[in-house]
């Protein structure tokens, strides 16, 4: 697997961060992360809504059978 880390934080599917049940979590770092943050295991909470370049999504496709 390659480029898993450092092009944007991705939106994970959970609901609620922590004892936030309205904030989402987003994982993994991004180009302007500080490389201690970047790991795929780090998470963060935001408010759903927020907008910053930091944040996408990572497209899956399950492998041919």
């Amino acid at each position: 697997m390659r480029d898993l880390a450092g092009g944007a934080r991705e939106w994970c599917a959970d609901e609620g961060y922590f004892d936030q049940p309205h904030w989402r979590p987003v994982r993994g770092g991004s180009w302007a992360s500080n490389p201690r943050y970047s790991r795929l295991a780090t998470r963060y909470g935001v408010e759903p809504l927020y907008i910053s370049t930091q944040y996408g999504l990572g497209l899956v496709r399950p492998a041919p059978a």
